[in-house]
């Protein structure tokens, strides 16, 4: 596979199962920096069986149209794809005219604000989630570090350097957590996990804007010192119970202060050590969704690695319904999408999102 395909690897199980109409495509790519069509602009169309394959490329011409022709309709996930002041531009096929957009790019992050941060703590196997959502409210892609690979950059709790699970490219420079995936326009998630500090602390300073903080302890009885956040009770998400404290209104700079008690668990003890993966990741998903009143990202940023172990199939549906969901609502809010008819498609999506989420948990 090329170093292309790999970076379009992540996409692809969340698009839906679309043929190209007839044997024709037809689009055209929209510079929405500047309101005008984007010519010279090279276009592939790609099809996902077992292995990606470009079978056509075409330039836009100087009204931002491309088409291509002959291309054999079947069961296959088929995509479009753009590149355009080096950042990747990913969507699936749809049917008449596919109006694809891309933007300038910025180095300034003046435009990002975090909707909503998310912080889901396992007190007795002392590890921590964390889920941000992102929002870039300019006309400009946010995207620094040619060759060196910054980007959206996020301080980690005090003592903490290292973190396991999220996306590719995922790194550390030093207590700064880097997202090397340039950040569109739009909504966009990031996901990671790492350990809890032997202290049971955590101290993290805010990086951006941020809209409300959520805090998760599991289990619910956990001694937790929460700081200036408010203690909301007890929540219930898949039959288990968790501890939930909240804040809204942060600033770029404002503290998070968690002291929490890990001397007396062991949830490995009461489930499983894959149980507890998978309660973590469904709750992860079902509060990410809640979490902009389901303004989740889309084609924008890069879906977490789900936790190994699971059926590959349902969870490749799972994360496909996710992006799904997340596409219409880009659509939605760019004012493509009439109201019922998005209401319609994605209630459907989310019930069975619903359903799919407690298959992998082993509740169904």
């Amino acid at each position: 596979m090329t170093r292309c395909f790999r970076c379009f690897a992540f996409v692809l199980i969340g698009l839906l199962h679309a043929s190209p109409a007839n044997g024709l495509v037809k689009g055209r790519v929209t510079n929405e920096t500047h309101s005008r069509p984007q010519r010279d602009c090279v276009v592939l169309l790609i099809r996902q069986a077992t292995e990606p394959e470009i079978v056509g490329q075409d330039t836009t011409d100087e009204d931002g149209r491309f088409a291509f022709q002959d291309a054999d309709g079947d069961d296959a996930i088929w995509f479009l794809s753009a590149a355009y002041a080096g950042v990747n531009y990913v969507q699936r096929l749809s049917d008449g005219l596919n109006e694809f957009a891309v933007y300038e790019t910025t180095d300034s992050d003046t435009a990002l604000t975090v909707v909503s941060h998310h912080i889901i703590v396992d007190a007795a196997e002392k590890r921590v989630e964390q889920i941000l959502i992102v929002r870039n409210d300019g006309n400009r892609t946010f995207r620094t570090g040619e060759g060196h690979g910054h980007g959206l950059e996020v301080l980690l709790p005090d003592g903490v350097t290292e973190v396991r699970d999220g996306p590719q490219g995922l790194h550390t420079h030093g207590p700064i957590l880097v997202n090397p995936d340039p950040v569109r326009p739009g909504h966009s998630q990031l996901l990671f996990a790492f350990d809890l500090p032997a202290s049971g602390r955590l101290s993290q300073t805010l990086s951006y804007p941020t809209g409300t903080v959520d805090v998760f302890v599991r289990p619910a009885d956990a001694e937790v010192a929460a700081g200036a956040l408010q203690d909301r009770g007890e929540v219930t998400f898949e039959q288990h119970n968790f501890r939930r404290f909240s804040g809204a209104g942060f600033n770029r700079g404002d503290r998070i202060d968690l002291g929490i008690n890990t001397s007396s668990w062991s949830l490995s003890a009461l489930w499983g050590d894959a149980d507890v993966k998978w309660v973590l990741l469904g709750l992860a998903i079902g509060f990410l969704l809640l979490a902009v009143f389901f303004r989740i990202p889309g084609k924008t940023g890069s879906p977490s690695r789900a936790p190994a172990g699971g059926p590959p199939d349902l969870e490749a549906r799972r994360n496909a319904l996710m992006h799904q969901i997340a596409d219409m609502d880009d659509r939605y809010e760019q004012g493509r999408l009439p109201e019922e008819e998005y209401q319609t498609r994605r209630n459907a999506l989310k019930a069975e999102l619903v359903d799919m989420t407690r298959v992998l948990d082993g509740e169904a």
